[in-house]
């Protein structure tokens, strides 16, 4: 017997009604939410919101999950904390009698820097107690003196602790270009006199460092 279109699609129809019945969850327009990614910080907090419409708005139990918990845990009212860098999904699940919802949001957690230095190594820095600087400077200085020549310039570069930070970018600034200035991580002795030079991270702008520059 020649089998119809109606037929052939019997089978499928069934099985879509078997999933319904057995509570299978669906995704749903009526059920997701506001947010589908968010990024963190270790130690911050999101507050999770769901858009509930149609079916879904009826009251039924709510349920979240996070994929690792280790990075990202979620309380019972669906507040997110980011524990540790990494990544993880989030799911929230909505039952209402046989009917199953379910949700994603992913959470990447980042790492901030916590501190920029300079690293010394091969450039001439003193203590401002050293006596072969004694007399260069104008004014006392709290900690490390770049000495540098007019007309000659040094090589920077950074330490972001810690080392496992998200992003270590910094960006580097003189306060007076006129006896130093900065092009890209190249320091360049304009005159003599006495500038500070500032070491910032780019992810967190307030971890900074500064150093006299002679």
């Amino acid at each position: 017997m020649k089998k119809t279109g109606w037929t052939t699609a019997l089978p499928a129809l069934l099985a879509l009604l078997l999933m319904l019945t057995a509570g299978t969850a669906l995704a749903d327009p009526g059920w997701s939410f506001t947010e589908k990614q968010v990024v963190l910080y270790e130690g911050e907090t999101f507050q999770t919101e769901i858009l509930r419409e149609g079916a879904a708005a009826e009251e039924g139990k709510i349920t979240y999950v996070s994929s690792s918990p280790a990075a990202v845990s979620v309380s019972e009212d669906g507040t997110v904390t980011a524990l540790k860098k990494g990544k993880a999904s989030v799911t929230a699940r909505l039952a209402i009698g046989k009917k199953r919802w379910k949700t994603v949001l992913d959470v990447t957690v980042l790492r901030r820097v916590t501190r920029v230095t300079l690293n010394t190594k091969g450039l001439p820095v003193y203590d401002p107690s050293d006596l072969q600087i004694e007399g260069l400077l104008k004014e006392p200085a709290d900690g490390p003196v770049l000495v540098i020549p007019a007309g000659r310039s040094v090589q920077l570069k950074a330490v972001c602790t810690p080392e496992d930070a998200s992003s270590t970018k910094v960006v580097y600034s003189t306060d007076d270009a006129g006896v130093a200035r900065v092009s890209g991580a190249v320091l360049q002795a304009q005159q003599r006199g006495e500038c500070n030079l500032t070491i910032a991270s780019v992810q967190n702008p307030e971890v900074t460092e500064t150093i006299r520059v002679a």
